[in-house]
C-alpha cells in the first residue's frame, strides 16, 4: 500500500508563493498592455458638429509587440459609421492608421459612436474608441412635438406650452406660424431671429372640444434647406 505524502508549507513559503504568483501575473498583464501603444485617446470628443457634415479622422496605434501582428476585423456600433483600413501584417514598431467617417444627418444633441478593432493574436485585447459629438441644425426646432393630456373641458381657460426656435445662421430668418386649429393660438406668430439666437414661442390651447386629437402648426422661414416644418400637438380632454 502506497503512503499519501504530505508537504507542508510554512507561512513563509506560502508568501513567497504568493508574491511569486502576483509577479508573474503582472507581468503578464504588463506585456499584454505594452503590446499596443496608444496614440490616438479612446475617446474622441469632436465638439459641435453641424448636421449634415461627416466627421472623418484617423485612429493610430503602434504594434510595440515585438512580433508580426494583423487586425482580424474592425465592428463599428452604428450603420452611420464606416472604416477603412487596407494594411495586412502589421511589423513591430509600425504605426497602424484606420480611418472611419460618421455620417451626421438625422442626427441632433450628443452622440457616441464606437469603434473596436480585433485582432487576430488571441493574447491581445480588442481596442475600443469612442467618438462623441454635439450636433446641431443651422434651424432648430424643440421640441418637435406637444401634447396637452389629461385636461378637462373648460372653454373659458387655456394651457401652455413653450417651443424654442433656434437660428445658428450667420444671418438672420423670417418665421412665420400657423396652426390648423382654431383652439391652438401661438405667440408671437410672426417675427425676425437674428443670427447665432434662439426665442420662446407660447403655444396655447384652449380645452374646449373633448375626446383625444391630434393637430398641427406649421413654422415657416426664408432657411432653403427645411423652409417649413410641421410640429405635431397632441390633445386629450376629459368630461368633468
Amino acid at each position: 500500500m502506497i503512503k499519501p505524502v504530505l508537504i507542508h508549507f510554512s507561512l513563509n513559503h506560502t508568501h513567497h508563493i504568493g508574491k511569486i504568483i502576483l509577479l508573474i501575473l503582472l507581468s503578464i498583464s504588463r506585456a499584454n498592455a505594452e503590446d499596443i501603444k496608444i496614440i490616438t485617446p479612446r475617446l474622441i470628443d469632436r465638439g459641435r458638429v453641424q448636421e449634415d457634415t461627416n466627421i472623418t479622422d484617423h485612429i493610430l496605434f503602434i504594434n510595440n509587440s515585438g512580433k508580426v501582428i494583423s487586425i482580424d476585423r474592425i465592428r463599428s456600433s452604428c450603420g452611420c459609421t464606416t472604416t477603412r483600413y487596407s494594411q495586412g501584417y502589421i511589423l513591430p514598431g509600425d504605426t497602424v492608421n484606420i480611418a472611419y467617417t460618421i455620417r451626421t444627418a438625422g442626427f441632433r444633441g450628443v452622440i457616441r459612436k464606437t469603434i473596436t478593432v480585433y485582432f487576430k493574436e488571441q493574447n491581445i485585447n480588442p481596442l475600443t474608441y469612442t467618438v462623441q459629438a454635439n450636433i446641431y441644425q443651422l434651424f432648430d426646432i424643440q421640441p418637435r412635438y406637444l401634447y396637452f393630456s389629461d385636461l378637462y373641458y373648460n372653454p373659458d381657460t387655456t394651457v401652455t406650452e413653450m417651443l424654442s426656435i433656434q437660428n445658428s445662421q450667420d444671418k438672420s430668418m423670417v418665421i412665420n406660424i400657423h396652426s390648423d386649429s382654431k383652439l391652438i393660438k401661438v405667440t408671437p406668430a410672426s417675427f425676425s431671429l437674428k443670427p447665432n439666437t434662439s426665442k420662446e414661442v407660447v403655444i396655447a390651447y384652449t380645452p374646449a372640444q373633448k375626446g383625444y386629437h391630434l393637430s398641427y402648426i406649421t413654422v415657416k422661414s426664408d432657411y432653403l434647406a427645411k423652409p417649413e416644418v410641421k410640429i405635431s400637438i397632441f390633445t386629450n380632454v376629459y368630461n368633468y
